[in-house]
């Protein structure tokens, strides 16, 4: 049976929009998701909501700052969409995403054990550290986003869904033998040959990345997003259309076990089963795969759950080992071949540091670099290892070419090496 194209579904603008009379807005301010606040504009309430949000953050706007933006909104426009008194407002930014889960640990920082997803918690929960958490007061918790919503709503966009069927067989290289993008890689060609699940236009990738962050200058607290790119968009799409799956905010590195499970759970649900949406007034049916995770090597160690560039064996690509030298350890050359590590070989780490979980001493807990398993070892489709590029940025930019341009360009009177 053919598959359908973009091109076999008639074109159809549903301009169809709810109206809201003036003064009819709700306490919840329940607003259709993409109503126009004005026929003359692209914009919806809700665009002009974020707009507001974004602006007082970045320049530490008060309430009432804020709330008068959105009254200057509602008379430029002369309607009443959006929220006009701060009660209003702090309720339409503070409702809870479709498919959102807030999952708590333990407040307790020498601990920071899962306890559980918010919703299914007593109020007051005793973790195995004898500490007690109050759950609807806790600040101990992170945030996953439901990435079917999401994908739902990126999908209303009409000229972003025909990018998506129609780019990656339509593109034009400029080299039949470079690696011009993601589709060139052979884990991009494994599940795109021979019928695979990124042959079918209905089907799509992801990238994936996370890294730490601090919030503001003058708190203690780090923060952990989980971002999506789609591959199947064009490059200036991609950047365009960023999804967040995960958002973690503590005193210190989330427990990357804890923080990714919730993650892997979505992603295999989205690989097996995927969801349905319409376009065009047809049913799409779709299976969304995880093709590579683009971390720097302080998040990739912490997400393998390995260890990390001090330790003995602190590659997370191979089996090189490190030498002790007077400057710290150090990967030396060597003229021996050095075994690469595998999905398998990991596996084969991952039971043996099982087995010296008992270990009193930690460094004795660890077996070649791996501490233990990671979620992402149960993630469908992905390469464990091969999954990860090298980071670029850091090893590259503002590594091994920085080194060499501060040895070309500095003074002359330093000493070489």
């Amino acid at each position: 049976m053919r598959q359908q194209t973009p091109q076999d579904y008639s074109s159809t603008d549903s301009d169809e929009d709810e109206h809201v009379e003036e003064g009819e807005i709700k306490e919840d301010i329940e607003m259709p998701s993409r109503e126009k606040i004005c026929p003359c504009s692209k914009l919806t309430a809700e665009d002009e909501v974020i707009m507001v949000l974004t602006l007082a953050i970045r320049h530490s706007m008060s309430w009432t700052a804020q709330v008068d933006i959105l009254q200057v909104v509602n008379k430029i426009y002369d309607c009443d969409k959006v929220p006009s008194s701060k009660y209003l407002y702090k309720s339409k930014i503070g409702q809870k995403l479709p498919g959102t889960q807030y999952h708590v640990y333990c407040s307790n920082r020498k601990c920071n054990k899962y306890l559980g997803n918010k919703e299914d918690l007593d109020e007051v929960v005793t973790c195995v550290c004898s500490h007690e958490s109050v759950v609807s007061e806790s600040q101990s918790f992170f945030v996953s986003l439901s990435l079917e919503e999401q994908f739902r709503n990126l999908f209303l966009k009409e000229s972003l869904v025909i990018s998506l069927f129609n780019y990656r067989f339509n593109r034009e290289k400029q080299n039949s033998n470079n690696f011009e993008d993601v589709y060139d890689g052979a884990l991009y060609q494994k599940h795109f040959l021979n019928d695979g699940i990124l042959s079918n236009p209905h089907n799509f990738s992801y990238s994936f990345n996370t890294d730490g962050m601090p919030v503001g200058k003058a708190l203690s607290r780090t923060l952990w997003p989980i971002y999506l790119t789609i591959n199947e968009l064009p490059p200036h799409e991609r950047e365009k259309h960023v999804l967040l799956a995960g958002l973690y905010c503590g005193y210190k590195d989330p427990n990357q076990t804890m923080f990714l499970t919730p993650f892997v759970e979505q992603a295999n649900k989205l690989s097996s089963t995927g969801f349905s949406w319409t376009f065009n007034g047809s049913k799409i049916d779709s299976l969304v795969i995880p093709m590579c995770a683009v971390v720097d090597y302080v998040a990739r160690y912490q997400m393998l759950n390995m260890s990390s560039f001090h330790g003995h064996y602190g590659c997370t690509f191979c089996y090189h080992k490190t030498e002790h030298t007077r400057k710290g350890q150090k990967f030396t050359l060597c003229n021996d071949a050095v075994q690469m590590r595998t999905r398998e070989s990991t596996i084969s780490d991952c039971k043996e540091a099982y087995l010296l979980r008992y270990e009193t001493v930690p460094s004795k807990r660890v077996y070649k670099g791996v501490k233990g398993d990671s979620p992402l070892l149960y993630m469908n489709y992905f390469s464990l290892i091969s999954g990860f590029v090298p980071d670029y940025m850091h090893a590259i930019l503002q590594g091994v070419i920085r080194a060499h341009m501060d040895l070309l360009f500095d003074s002359t009177r330093k000493n070489f090496g």
